[in-house]
């Protein structure tokens, strides 16, 4: 059995222990021991960027972020020089179908092509990328039943259903299906169902309709950390972690919603998406 599957099959076992147990007992965590990410409406905002960060020790599989190229560094804003984000299309992650997909970017942009922003062109973020979208904070509901994640960007809210499994015959959707169960002083929330219009960073680094994202949330010492932990045989040649930390902040959210036009400066190349048909 290789390293992946090893770590797929530690995934769905652990999946499928928590979800039966919690199906027939209810939460693992009694109400006075969950952990509290609401905490009065806390805004949770990071302070580094937009970047994905190394994982902590013991995370599963490889050590992720892919990162930006070696030959093209990352500067953002505040160096007074900033340039395009370019991903390593070299990384030893990537499997050949991912790695000439970002090879291709690489090489557009630096002819002088306009790299592609999701944010920027109001596309749906997916997962894992929603987890630092726009640099804008997010807020958490927790009931019984879910924990609803709201996005100051774009007004979204992400549903994590709570004591149950992954439905059957998932049709791929922006954001998939994201169930949960907690684990002591830790929210789970594991993600199936995936279409492959999302990226899965800022580096646009590409994913396939098989990717399994795993998000660990635990606030420790006040900020807010998740380890990621993503899959897909498709695109990569191993399981890897990143992280992303968090800050505690009061702010209200606001109303930021780009597809009003605010940041609408590159419609030639990437349209803002819209549905061919009614889903409702």
């Amino acid at each position: 059995m290789t390293r992946t599957a090893r770590i797929s099959a530690s995934i769905a076992i652990s999946l499928a222990v928590a979800a039966c147990g919690q199906a027939a007992n209810g939460p693992a965590n009694d109400a006075a021991s969950i952990p509290d990410f609401y905490q009065n409406n806390t805004a949770w905002s990071t302070p580094r960027g937009k970047n994905l960060e190394p994982p902590p020790p013991g995370a599963p599989g490889a050590a992720g972020p892919i990162g930006n190229h070696p030959d093209h560094p990352h500067f953002g804003n505040i160096t007074g020089m900033p340039t395009p984000r370019i991903g390593d299309d070299t990384s030893p992650l990537l499997t050949p179908w991912a790695s000439n997909i970002m090879r291709q970017t690489r090489e557009m942009i630096v002819a002088g092509t306009a790299p592609f922003d999701p944010a920027a062109r109001c596309w749906l973020p997916g997962v894992p990328a929603i987890i630092s979208f726009g640099v804008a904070p997010m807020y958490f509901l927790q009931t019984p039943e879910e924990v609803i994640i709201l996005y100051e960007r774009g007004q979204l809210a992400r549903h994590v259903y709570l004591n149950r499994e992954h439905s059957q015959d998932l049709s791929p959707s922006w954001h998939g299906e994201s169930i949960g169960w907690y684990e002591g002083d830790a929210l789970v929330v594991d993600t199936i169902g995936l279409n492959d219009k999302s990226v899965v960073d800022v580096f646009n680094v590409p994913h396939s309709e098989s990717l399994h994202v795993v998000e660990t949330y635990r606030v420790v010492d006040g900020q807010l950390q998740v380890v990621i932990t993503v899959e897909d045989p498709v695109a990569f040649t191993d399981v890897w972690s990143a992280s992303k930390s968090f800050e505690a902040g009061p702010e209200a959210m606001q109303e930021i919603i780009c597809q009003e036009g605010a940041d609408n400066f590159t419609e030639d190349q990437a349209p803002i998406p819209a549905a061919s048909r009614l889903d409702f």
